[in-house]
């Protein structure tokens, strides 16, 4: 099932993904994310 996924690169957003579960992006973490939360690249998690 796919999902929304911050891509995050040293503590910083770099991008926002929708991804299947499982998904892996090569030198970044995935945080997945609710539909009804705010997220956009530039935020700091």
């Amino acid at each position: 099932m796919a999902g929304n996924y911050a891509v995050i690169e040293n503590g910083i957003v770099i991008n926002i993904i929708i991804a299947e579960n499982g998904y892996e992006y090569a030198g970044a973490d995935l945080v997945e994310y609710q539909e009804n939360i705010f997220c956009q690249p530039g935020n700091v998690l």
